[in-house]
């Protein structure tokens, strides 16, 4: 019903001329299907899709990320190196496409550490093909900031956050498998996972900061 109501709500912005200024965000979702994120749905032991947003286009964690990178550069160094103008609504789409740029236009001297945190990753068994579905709002952005490490030869680091016990329950890190969430082809690698959930994430979180303050 959901799904209808937004696929609805994206015919509406086109009769109003706002055709692709608007896109369907699935989360938790199955990867994706061209340009359209893949609903999950539920089984008796593994909860599906929770939420559908409605979103503007360009909206998105990866290209976000790499304004983040470029206004910092720009704080700490005085340039942008992706350009004065790069957005989230111009900046590439793919992967592939930003982390070229990532590396055709940033100096090695320039790229920080990065350290992405997330709690959204799934990779599930397709049943109608002999294939994984890997997704989750959490995995494109965790994926490029790996992929940006290892470009730049940087030791990024990539964390997972248990958030199965709040409203929604969801495969649990504490699976020692990952099952659900990772298997083992699954060309994201986490570098830690905290099962103890936000507040183990947050009891980390304050001692980083406050070790950072003293240096």
């Amino acid at each position: 019903m959901l799904e209808d109501i937004m696929k609805d709500l994206i015919l509406i912005a086109q009769k109003e001329n706002l055709k692709n200024s608007f896109f369907i965000h699935v989360a938790p979702n199955l990867g994706k299907s061209g340009s359209k994120e893949i609903t999950k749905y539920a089984t008796a032991d593994n909860v599906g899709t929770t939420d559908m947003q409605f979103m503007l286009s360009g909206a998105v964690k990866e290209a976000g990320l790499l304004v983040l990178i470029n206004k910092y550069i720009n704080n700490a160094f005085g340039l942008y190196p992706l350009g004065k103008e790069f957005n989230s609504r111009n900046a590439p789409k793919s992967i592939d496409e930003l982390l070229k740029i990532c590396t055709q236009k940033i100096s090695p001297h320039h790229m920080p550490l990065l350290i992405g945190v997330g709690d959204t990753v799934t990779s599930t068994q397709s049943k109608s093909c002999n294939q994984r579905l890997r997704g989750g709002s959490d995995r494109g952005f965790l994926t490029l900031i790996q992929d940006i490490g290892k470009a730049f030869d940087i030791d990024n680091q990539v964390y997972l956050v248990d958030s199965s016990d709040g409203e929604v329950e969801r495969p649990s890190l504490k699976s020692s498998d990952l099952d659900g969430i990772s298997d083992a082809e699954d060309p994201l690698k986490f570098t830690s996972l905290f099962e103890g959930g936000p507040e183990e994430y947050t009891t980390w979180f304050i001692k980083l900061s406050e070790a950072r303050n003293k240096v």
